[in-house]
């Protein structure tokens, strides 16, 4: 994983970007392959503003931005923002690739129209069916 820190008008403490790398380490469990995450602190006011830019190997790009008056503060947010998109783009992933939509609880599909299978057929054994089939 490879994570850049920047700051723009104002100088981020160590301390803050040790804990903004730290929680940065935990976005890589939804992405199984190589990472960037390029982060940028910037001060606007009273208040400071993360971005965090995530982009996965295989194209996927996720971006988050919040404020806080606390360096920490937005940090977490933005992780959670983050976080929240990389689920919701895994899930997407594993939709796509043919599970299921229907639920536990969803009735069995109707068994096929316009058959020659009487209940008698049911009854015969594969032999027996053989047998008839060869009869004819």
């Amino acid at each position: 994983m490879n994570v850049e820190i920047t700051s723009r008008h104002v100088h981020v403490e160590r301390e803050v970007e040790e804990y903004a790398r730290e929680k940065a380490a935990k976005v890589t469990k939804y992405l199984h392959h190589e990472v960037r995450v390029e982060i940028v602190v910037d001060k606007e006011h009273d208040d400071f503003t993360v971005e965090m830019l995530v982009s996965g190997q295989r194209g996927e790009r996720v971006i988050g931005r919040e404020k806080h008056a606390e360096p920490r503060a937005a940090v977490d947010l933005v992780i959670d923002k983050v976080e929240q998109q990389l689920r919701k783009l895994a899930g997407r992933r594993k939709d796509h690739k043919g599970e299921s939509m229907a639920g536990e609880n969803s009735p069995p599909p109707p068994p096929p129209e316009g058959g020659d299978d009487s209940p008698d057929d049911a009854d015969l054994s594969y032999e027996d069916i053989i047998d008839e089939e060869l009869n004819k």
